[in-house]
């Protein structure tokens, strides 16, 4: 029962994948993976973070100064870890996506007037991308200044390693990745969401 059950609820996946387009289910896969390897990364500088809190400088020496059991047992406990946060997103790959795509891509009726009157529609567009420089551009204004006001107002690397440890910088990336990436997310949503709200908009307003 429990094998007729699972076929089912694979066959039922896959069906709802169809449903959608390529080029969107492709977009889905891509938010899904990078959403996996910001998380991942923000475990291992989590983990990190913590084991500089306990010992900042010296662990690379202190690791080859274990015996070699030691050594092989600290890389097997890293990689069992690794592997398994791989294998539990692995097995949540088609169900996220699934995730992904009802939220960005629900299906809509557009008003028939509005398919061949472009004007309208590129002015859409022209005012989405104008959104979307506005965010962007606030995003990246903030991050650059974050990192130039740690670093005097020049960036450099050797800076931010002598006041960040490694763990915190690691995190910060991975942070950064998901932030980025959930950006990408909402740009999507916006771009897809946002221009049916406004056609619908302009349709009551003539109506």
């Amino acid at each position: 029962m429990n094998i007729k059950n699972h076929e089912k609820s694979e066959s039922k996946v896959a069906g709802e994948l169809l449903e959608y387009k390529k080029v969107q289910r492709y977009a889905a896969q891509i938010l899904y993976i990078i959403y996996v390897i910001a998380i991942i990364i923000i475990i291992g500088g989590m983990v990190w973070t913590i084991a500089d809190l306990i010992m900042r400088y010296g662990k690379t020496t202190l690791f080859l100064q274990l015996s070699l059991g030691y050594q092989v047992a600290i890389i097997g406990i890293i990689l069992a870890v690794f592997f398994f946060l791989v294998i539990f997103f692995y097995g949540l790959f088609k169900k996220g996506i699934i995730v992904i795509l009802k939220i960005l891509f629900k299906r809509k009726t557009y008003p028939t007037r509005f398919r061949n009157k472009w004007s309208i529609r590129i002015m859409i567009a022209a005012l989405m991308l104008s959104v979307f420089a506005i965010i962007i551009g606030g995003v990246f204004s903030l991050v650059f200044d974050l990192i130039l006001g740690a670093t005097d107002g020049t960036f450099s690397l050797s800076a931010l390693l002598e006041i960040y440890s490694g763990g915190l910088i690691a995190l910060f990336i991975g942070i950064f990745v998901f932030l980025i990436n959930s950006l990408s997310f909402l740009l999507i949503y916006l771009w897809y969401n946002g221009y049916y709200a406004i056609l619908k908009l302009v349709a009551d307003l003539e109506d």
